[in-house]
């Protein structure tokens, strides 16, 4: 079983994302789905559970995708690679911030279904992660 964490403040984006990988993951892969509608629901989850995939908006109330990879990573909790960021406009700022980080997955809103599926299937078939 693979543990993936979708945060965006956008419910019709969270449940978009969740039919996809249902959708299209569900033979191959088995995988259980936890949401956050914030940056900082999402570091609270991440904090007590160990997610093998989290896809991020980069702007969310109460903290950013950008915010929420630099808590984790000041944590000792960020594994960049199992990130997705995903976002309606790109600034190079907030970019070379996640790059710096070693978050190299960002993904423009609307994202496409073929290039989602891609992306997450290549991370959950990373090993497994260790549980919290």
């Amino acid at each position: 079983m693979k543990f993936v964490l979708i945060a965006d403040d956008e419910p019709e984006i969270v449940d978009y994302i969740k039919s996809t990988l249902r959708n299209r993951l569900g033979d191959e892969i088995k995988i259980m789905i936890a949401t956050a509608s914030d940056g900082s629901e999402a570091y609270k989850k991440i904090v007590k559970q160990a997610f093998d995939l989290i896809i991020a908006d980069i702007t969310m109330p109460r903290m950013t995708g950008v915010e929420l990879v630099e808590m984790l990573k000041n944590d000792k909790l960020l594994d960049p690679r199992r990130f997705i960021i995903l976002s309606g406009n790109v600034e190079g700022d907030m970019v070379e911030s996640l790059v710096a980080n070693g978050v190299t997955n960002v993904l423009v809103k609307p994202v496409r279904n073929d290039i989602l599926i891609k992306k997450a299937t290549e991370i959950l078939q990373l090993p497994k992660i260790e549980e919290r």
